[in-house]
């Protein structure tokens, strides 16, 4: 099964909230929920290098905002 490399940022943040790799990754408009924190997909951005990862899964970006 082909799974993403996802990291999970919080809006105007540049620190990492959390990686995650998943087979359905989370689209915009989604409700994730880490520690009890509800948070809404702002933005999905997909990283199309070649060498965006290491093991040659494709690697997204997730921009969250606190709900």
């Amino acid at each position: 099964m082909e799974t993403f490399s996802v990291n999970f940022f919080l809006a105007g943040q540049v620190k990492q909230l959390a990686f995650r790799r998943m087979a359905a990754p989370p689209r915009k408009g989604d409700i994730c929920i880490f520690n009890k924190q509800q948070y809404l997909v702002w933005s999905v951005t997909w990283c199309m290098d070649e060498d965006a990862t290491n093991d040659g899964s494709q690697r997204l970006n997730l921009e969250l905002e606190k709900m």
